[in-house]
């Protein structure tokens, strides 16, 4: 109950704490400070005191983006948010952003339902945990909303499946809450955006989440996103969203995961040249016969994408989507 108070009342600053960062171009090196000097972890503060609200606390040998260093303390990207480490508890250097070799992943892309009003958060977990994924985009998780209790689910279930970065990106509004999709990694993140997608007239609002991963090669790029469901126009207007917030980026190699809510027929209508779906005909929504693939892994022609599998979570009553994972490889060039 403490736990969910301070959550609360922190809810209004923390959103405050989030603003736009720079990204950095392949070529560019930016700063990382790895977490020393502590037994098991430590506190990252909303400001530059050791009296200021805790925004939560990292792990020895974590790495985070450092943005800049002031009266003794380091701003960092943690988790999606602003924050301040005491600069005697990080180790910062620089690191290239360039692959210098191929980068293969471990990903995966679930709808969680919600985690079933927070009821199925071990289940799922456990599911995600035992897929032995590196990165992961879900869909459907609630922060903060009565529906689920007011629970902080994005920490909550970061924590429980293991994942020691995290970034949520908010839909919907919920009663002081919020509703959106989640992106779990054991890779750090380096940079993190919510988008806004166009959508139809009469149809939910929805984003496209967007994250920068340092991996043991460089850096690998990340969406993941839930577009709209309805007629295929309305989910055209969707899928044309995407497609331009993702060309703006000018990047020549990314993933996205997501519930697309189109069959593979449908989506491939709409995908830019050179960009691939990956499941083309495995269920991920519905029960025997009437079982559609309507979750997907998109990627650029050059990532390779390989030993896709889906491990039921529809049966027993964890979701109302099975769970996709696949192995990807993000060429170097």
């Amino acid at each position: 109950m403490k736990r969910r108070i301070i959550t609360i009342l922190l809810a209004a600053l923390l959103a405050l704490t989030s603003v736009p960062l720079p990204t950095f171009a392949a070529s560019e090196t930016v700063q990382v400070g790895t977490v020393v000097n502590v037994r098991k972890n430590v506190n990252v503060r909303t400001r530059t005191s050791a009296d200021a609200a805790l925004l939560g606390v990292a792990d020895k040998g974590n790495k985070y983006t450092v943005l800049e260093k002031t009266s003794g303390w380091y701003k960092v990207l943690f988790n999606g948010q602003i924050g301040y480490i005491k600069s005697d508890y990080l180790s910062v250097k620089k690191v290239k952003t360039a692959l210098s070799k191929d980068a293969t992943l471990k990903v995966g892309s679930f709808n969680v339902h919600a985690l079933g009003g927070g009821k199925k958060v071990d289940e799922v977990a456990k599911l995600i945990h035992a897929a032995k994924l590196d990165v992961i985009g879900l869909q459907e998780v609630d922060w903060l909303a009565p529906r689920s209790g007011r629970e902080d689910w994005p920490q909550i279930l970061a924590e429980k499946a293991g994942f020691p970065y995290y970034y949520f990106s908010p839909i919907l509004n919920m009663s002081g809450g919020k509703y959106g999709t989640l992106i779990l990694s054991k890779q750090p993140i380096l940079y993190a955006e919510t988008m806004s997608l166009s959508v139809a007239r009469g149809t939910e609002a929805r984003a496209l989440g967007y994250v920068q991963l340092l991996t043991s090669k460089g850096v690998v790029h990340m969406f993941n996103t839930h577009t709209s469901n309805g007629s295929e126009s309305q989910k055209a207007v969707c899928f044309r969203a995407i497609n331009d917030k993702i060309k703006a980026k000018g990047l020549s190699a990314y993933f996205i995961t997501g519930d697309f809510n189109a069959s593979p027929e449908v989506l491939a209508r709409y995908l830019p040249k050179g960009v691939r779906l990956a499941n083309e005909k495995l269920p991920t929504f519905g029960s025997g016969g009437n079982g559609r693939a309507i979750d997907n892994i998109v990627h650029t022609s050059n990532v390779k994408v390989s030993k896709l599998k889906v491990t039921d979570a529809i049966g027993p009553r964890i979701s109302d989507h099975n769970l996709l994972t696949a192995t990807v490889k993000i060429p170097r060039k």
